[in-house]
């Protein structure tokens, strides 16, 4: 009797134990997800392997290209952007404004009229789904700037196959302009906020080693991404 009930005593003993260790190991599993998760993540945000992206619109026969010097620099290096719609069809082509940009807040510039396309810079990596979430390095230096009065724009007359384009405003046919929408930017860092009025004591600080994310975007709401990495 006493035989049967050492026995049945060891076997939970033994079974107790086996308890024990199945949850030591979820516990060490359970905590290892989270941590391990990120070095995961890092491993699958890699820099866009393409340098050059595009979307054309046949509705309206431009194209949006976007494009960097190299996805990979060094830090304190520059990153060079290109960005242009450009006209697709082989004759005049005559776009009206929309002001449909799908992220707010892209420009080429601290002045109200950049053209039809616009950019941002975010530190982190993300993609068309997530680019909205994102928060814009600040590329031009704050404060004040001498820009000319702003004339509202009605459309767009594109050359022949090109990115050139006569710009028509609301003030009538007299006050047309020629506006090259390809334009070629450099950055070598974002600007820190300062102080009013002046913003003088506002620094660049050059890009950090990291992951970043470029999106361009034009009036009627086409978007692109590429990611770039600072080593």
């Amino acid at each position: 009797m006493s035989s049967t009930f050492g026995k049945l005593e060891e076997g939970s003993i033994r079974a107790s134990n086996a308890l024990y260790v199945c949850f030591a190991i979820a516990a060490i599993v359970a905590m290892a997800i989270p941590m391990a998760y990120p070095v995961w993540l890092a491993s699958h945000q890699t820099a866009s392997p393409y340098n050059a992206v595009s979307v054309s619109n046949p509705t309206l026969g431009v194209r949006l290209d976007l494009s960097v010097g190299s996805t990979s620099i060094k830090a304190g290096d520059d990153i060079t952007i290109t960005i242009g719609e450009h006209n697709t069809r082989s004759v005049e082509n005559q776009i009206g404004t929309a002001s449909n940009l799908k992220i707010q807040g892209l420009s080429l510039g601290p002045c109200a009229f950049d053209g039809p396309t616009g950019l941002a810079i975010m530190r982190g990596y993300y993609t068309k789904d997530s680019i909205a979430t994102g928060l814009h390095l600040a590329l031009w230096h704050p404060g004040a700037y001498s820009c000319p009065i702003y004339v509202g724009v009605d459309s767009y007359i594109f050359d022949p196959n090109s990115s050139l384009a006569t710009v028509v405003t609301y003030q009538g046919p007299n006050t047309t302009f020629k506006l090259q929408t390809e334009n070629r930017v450099h950055f070598s860092g974002s600007w820190t906020e300062g102080t009013q009025p002046f913003y003088e004591d506002a620094i660049l600080q050059p890009f950090s080693r990291g992951m970043y994310t470029l999106v361009g975007g034009d009036e009627w709401g086409d978007i692109l991404v590429l990611n770039f990495m600072v080593s």
